[in-house]
């Protein structure tokens, strides 16, 4: 198992986000994301995604999650 999880760890580091599966063998399309970028989030993404904005000098606005298919700043 540890091997396991440092591969997906590996993966998960040379990509933009990383996705939380609730079970094995969820479906990765409807699985919550952690994702991050500049900028507003604008793309879909599944309800309970979270996104970490790279580009804010604000601190308020440097989360954001995904519920009701709209993205909401956490402040």
């Amino acid at each position: 198992m540890a091997v396991k999880v440092s591969e997906n760890r590996r993966a998960g580091m040379a990509l933009v986000g990383a996705v939380i599966k609730p079970t094995p063998g969820a479906a990765v399309a409807t699985s919550p994301a952690i994702l991050s970028g500049a900028g507003v989030p604008s793309m879909a993404a599944p309800e309970g995604s979270v996104y970490l904005r790279t580009d804010s000098g604000n601190s308020s606005l440097t989360l954001y999650v995904r519920a009701g298919g709209a993205w909401s700043a956490l402040a």
